[in-house]
């Protein structure tokens, strides 16, 4: 007999040491809410050194801030109501109901000062020598709580910089449906992220010549769209360049340009790139492709036809001369620039949408005018791809001839 209350001694004196040195805040209340029992660790979180009244409530023990500021105790400050603790251990003793992992965020007094604390709490309903009480575990959640706020913090501005960044991105595309030289323009834009790597404009230079491009760089997000901004930036320079006389560089030239300020060592990716060269005077268009799909050139008639413009992307290290391509461009013809985001776009079905659709819908909108040629496109390709989107940048450019005379 005498080993077995030794043996339970021990177990008990054993189970004391676990209790008290768990990383876990435990303490029992009574059914008048009033501290009956705390661990080592409870002690710990809310600095107090000892406990010479162990009959108090847990705002006067733990410092809550309700307590503190009004000096009243549990159930009896302006706030109490909205005590989440408060309100479980009710529960727990009127009904048995038991809590699991229930927040609370509230600002504790430690040795005289503030300290906002993030917690989580479990009750339990038990009975100690025939008298109702409550088991609570407090778990210490504030540093956890607080990486979490501070990375919400900077995803939260890292979606602003997003939504900054698209609208620079925006802000470099073209301004206006009328350009010089009864030009007429129409576009769509849509990003697979807030940003992406595609970019197009118009380059309005004095004289019969207009130019037009597109730039597809390799990737999505924040990294494409600077290098596209670049790439924009390098264009609207080269556009001022001249190659002897009054004329700007011709297409090809400007590519072979591109090729040597943007090799892959130096951004660590590549890009596709249509550039166009409208005269409206001869009514002619030149045409240079790097890797890029195959511009459409759609007559006044309604026959399509691809432009036959070949080359590697840009940034490969290919290092071979570009070449440009002479079509015919008169009144009420239209030239559809497009980036692979539309034929390579999958549809619900797991095909794609295709170049020979884009020919047909090319065909069926050539005659009308360009907004509503590139609004034809999209929505097509938006349909085909349904709820899911796109899974790369779609852009679409498209340009008629409409001279006043």
């Amino acid at each position: 007999m005498t080993q077995e209350i030794n043996e339970l001694k021990e177990s008990r004196e054993f189970l004391n040491l676990l209790l008290h040195n768990i990383n876990t805040a435990v303490l029992v209340v009574n059914e008048e809410m009033r501290i009956q029992q705390v661990n080592g660790f409870f002690k710990s979180l809310f600095g107090i050194s000892d406990m010479e009244d162990p009959d108090l409530t847990f705002g006067q023990v733990a410092g809550c801030t309700f307590s503190v500021e009004e000096n009243k105790g549990c159930g009896k400050t302006t706030k109490c109501a909205q005590c989440a603790l408060r309100k479980n251990l009710v529960n727990a003793l009127l009904s048995e109901v038991p809590a699991d992992k229930v927040s609370l965020s509230r600002t504790f007094y430690i040795d005289g000062v503030p300290q906002e604390k993030h917690l989580e709490f479990s009750t339990r309903y038990i009975r100690f020598h025939d008298r109702p009480m409550v088991l609570v575990l407090i778990y210490d959640v504030t540093e956890l709580t607080l990486q979490r706020l501070r990375l919400s913090e900077k995803q939260e501005q890292v979606q602003r910089d997003l939504k900054s960044a698209a609208l620079i991105q925006k802000g470099l595309l073209p301004t206006s449906a009328n350009c010089q030289n009864g030009l007429e323009l129409g576009w769509k834009f849509a990003p697979s992220t807030h940003v992406g790597g595609d970019i197009f404009n118009v380059l309005q230079a004095p004289g019969p010549l207009t130019a037009l491009y597109m730039v597809d760089v390799c990737g999505h997000g924040v990294a494409a769209s600077l290098v596209a901004v670049t790439i924009s930036q390098q264009l609207q320079n080269l556009s001022c360049r001249h190659c002897g006389g009054a004329l700007p560089l011709p297409p090809a030239a400007v590519l072979n340009e591109l090729e040597e300020v943007f090799p892959f060592e130096r951004f660590d990716t590549f890009f596709t790139c249509v550039y166009v060269q409208v005269d409206e005077a001869r009514g002619l268009a030149a045409v240079s492709a790097a890797g890029h799909p195959a511009p459409l050139l759609i007559k006044r008639g309604g026959t399509v036809e691809k432009i036959a413009a070949k080359g590697p992307a840009i940034g490969l290290g290919s290092y071979s001369k570009y070449d440009q391509a002479i079509v015919d461009f008169g009144p009420g013809d239209q030239i559809l620039l497009y980036t692979d985001g539309v034929t390579e776009a999958l549809g619900m079905d797991d095909t794609r949408f295709g170049t020979e659709r884009l020919l047909e819908i090319a065909a069926e909108h050539g005659g009308a005018p360009p907004q509503e040629l590139a609004d034809a496109v999209f929505k097509a390709v938006a349909q085909f791809v349904g709820p899911v989107g796109f899974d790369d940048d779609v852009s679409i450019m498209t340009v008629r001839y409409m001279p006043s005379y």
